[in-house]
C-alpha cells in the first residue's frame, strides 16, 4: 500500500515539473527584446517604448514689409530728383536720396514698423524724422511741413508720420526720403515695393535716370 502511494505522489510531482518546464518555455519564447523587429503571434510579453517628444517648432520670421522690401511714403509717386550726383545752385554734390513731389498736407506714411530716433526741426532739413527699422536700416523723411511723431515712440506701418512741406533748404513742396543701411545712404527705389505708378519728372536728363530701368522702371513715364 505504501509503495502505491509513493508511486503516486512521485507522478504528481512530475507531472507539475514538466507544467512548469512548459509554462517557462513559452515566456522566454514571446518575449520580444525592446528594438527587436522581429514579429511572432500567441499572447507573448509586450514591452513598450515611448516615442521620443516631436521637435519644437522654429520660431516664426517676420519681415518689416513686404519681402523685406520698404513701401512707399506717399501715395503720390512723382519723383523730382533721384538719387546720385546733382548740381544745385552752382555746386555739385551727393544728393543721398530721392525727392517726391507732393502737395503741401499731403499724408507722409511709415513705410514699415519701427521706432522714431528724431523728430525735430533744422535749419536745411526743416521738419524732419529718423525711424530705426532694425537690422542696422533707417528712413529718413526731411522738409515736412507738420511732424505727427515724437522721438522715442514707437509705429507701425503705414501710420501717418507727417505731412509733406517746403521746410528748411527746400524750393517747393516735396518729400526728401532716404534709406539708410548702418550708416550707408542707398538709392530708395531699389529697396522698395516696386510701383508701376513712379512717374520722372519731365526735366529730368535721362542720364541720371538709367539706373532705375535695371529695377524694371520706365523712365520715359513722366509728369
Amino acid at each position: 500500500m505504501f509503495k502505491y502511494k509513493l508511486l503516486i505522489c512521485l507522478i504528481l510531482i512530475s507531472g507539475l515539473l514538466l507544467t512548469g518546464c512548459e509554462q517557462q518555455q513559452n515566456l522566454s519564447q514571446s518575449y520580444t527584446p525592446p528594438g527587436s523587429s522581429g514579429s511572432g503571434g500567441g499572447s507573448g510579453v509586450s514591452v513598450s517604448v515611448p516615442a521620443p517628444a516631436p521637435a519644437a517648432a522654429a520660431p516664426a520670421t517676420t519681415t518689416a514689409s513686404t519681402n523685406g522690401r520698404f513701401a512707399w511714403p506717399t501715395q503720390t509717386k512723382r519723383m523730382s530728383s533721384p538719387y546720385g550726383m546733382r548740381t544745385l545752385n552752382g555746386v555739385r554734390r551727393m544728393h543721398g536720396g530721392i525727392d517726391l513731389a507732393a502737395p503741401t498736407g499731403h499724408a507722409i506714411t511709415a513705410p514699415a514698423a519701427g521706432r522714431v530716433t528724431l523728430a525735430q526741426w533744422s535749419s536745411t532739413a526743416g521738419n524732419w524724422i529718423i525711424i530705426q527699422h532694425g537690422d542696422g536700416r533707417e528712413t529718413v523723411y526731411m522738409h515736412c511741413h507738420r511732424l505727427n511723431v515724437r522721438r522715442g515712440e514707437n509705429v507701425r506701418a503705414g501710420q501717418v508720420i507727417a505731412t509733406v512741406g517746403n521746410t528748411g533748404a527746400s524750393y517747393g513742396a516735396h518729400l526728401h526720403f532716404e534709406i539708410r543701411r548702418s550708416g550707408e545712404k542707398l538709392d530708395p527705389p531699389f529697396y522698395m515695393v516696386f510701383a508701376s505708378d513712379l512717374r520722372f519728372s519731365s526735366s529730368l536728363a535721362k542720364s541720371r535716370l538709367q539706373q532705375y530701368t535695371r529695377a524694371g522702371y520706365n523712365i520715359n513715364n513722366t509728369y
